[in-house]
């Protein structure tokens, strides 16, 4: 069983960070709609997959080790959503409030509502879904033990196939008379649901069943590794050609079956080998991916408003490379003030 530190989770959490980018600058829409669909909409959503499942895997490891973890988890969380959020809430301002007109009773509602459920921007759903993911683990572990957590994990399976069929699968769950008027006519509410229960849920929990095989994941021989893994990359690309390209499934394209084993997968491996060799710069890749995930949408939204000043177009790939380039730019930047004013850390 892993004892020392995992620095290939580390390097790995860089390259999802760059691939969830992929996804928020539509990469290659100016291409054949196929290429387009599988390149940026459907493929780049185990990132996300893997962000909960490696927050899944610690955090349930610290917390049957030690009960204390949760409060410092939570408030760290709360923290840095709270501090993003802010900034956030302020470029929003600028472009809801002062140059649409938008009321600003309503937008500072809507900004409160939005904080608690589908989050203060469109890619900070997730620190709702991680952070009631973290609570409800948190208290089935308290009130059951680990088989509170077993069947938490268990029970998720049955959201993520909720998800499935309100997504990728909406064509199939609208077939289905309860589920039909929920993921029509409540579109909203399914959506804050979909990301907190049937994404961040099952893909955190993830993190038990991780904990659970870690010591078979060590005695099992690397080839048979490589060999689900390379299963599991076929039949990933053949689901979503399916959906993309075949049947053309793609109006919400956010969840699909194999993620969840991708997912897993590509964890088993990460975990097999924490290439301790990678211990001089995982750190620093590990602080710039939480970074990049927080700040590309704001360059996207600036160079946006800038293209429109100007009168230009930005091709998908000069704005991915211009977001890409900027973050990883300022973020060696503030690490490195970090150095000296403490407080940047919560934003790094």
């Amino acid at each position: 069983m892993q004892k020392q530190r995992n620095y290939s989770l580390d390097v790995f959490r860089f390259v999802a960070a760059l691939y969830v980018v992929v996804c928020h600058t539509d990469l290659f829409m100016e291409g054949p709609e196929g290429v387009y669909q599988f390149v940026a909409r459907f493929s780049p959503r185990v990132s996300v997959a893997f962000f909960f499942a490696i927050s899944g895997y610690y955090y349930t490891k610290a917390l049957v080790s030690k009960a204390t973890v949760f409060k410092k988890q939570f408030c760290s969380l709360l923290k840095v959503y709270a501090a993003w959020t802010l900034i956030y809430y302020g470029a929003s301002f600028v472009v809801n409030v002062i140059m649409e007109g938008k009321n600003i009773g309503t937008f500072l509602l809507e900004r409160v509502i939005f904080f608690v459920g589908k989050g203060s921007y469109s890619h900070f759903w997730y620190f709702p879904a991680l952070i009631y993911s973290v609570v409800f683990v948190t208290l089935f572990y308290k009130l059951l033990g680990k088989k509170g957590i077993a069947f938490l994990a268990g029970f998720s399976f049955v959201l993520f196939a909720i998800g499935n069929l309100g997504s990728s699968y909406y064509p199939i769950g609208v077939q289905i008379p309860l589920l039909k008027e929920w993921i029509t006519e409540y579109r909203d509410s399914y959506e804050v649901f979909r990301g907190i229960f049937c994404m961040g849920l099952p893909y955190f929990a993830m993190g038990y069943y991780l904990n659970e095989l870690e010591t078979w994941i060590f005695k099992v021989s690397q080839k048979k590794l490589w060999i689900a893994f390379g299963v599991t990359v076929v039949l990933y690309c053949a689901e979503i050609f399916l959906l993309s390209n075949v049947l053309k499934w793609y109006t919400y394209p956010e969840v699909f079956v194999m993620l969840y084993p991708a997912a897993f997968v590509i964890m088993m491996l990460l975990i097999r080998n924490p290439k301790p060799e990678w211990q001089t710069f995982a750190g620093t890749l590990k602080r710039l991916s939480g970074y990049i995930y927080y700040v590309h949408p704001l360059l996207i939204l600036v160079i946006g408003m800038m293209a429109t000043i100007l009168h230009v177009t930005v091709p998908s790939i000069l704005m991915y490379v211009l977001v890409i380039g900027i973050a990883v730019l300022s973020g060696l930047l503030l690490i490195w003030l970090n150095k000296k004013l403490k407080w940047i850390s919560i934003f790094i």
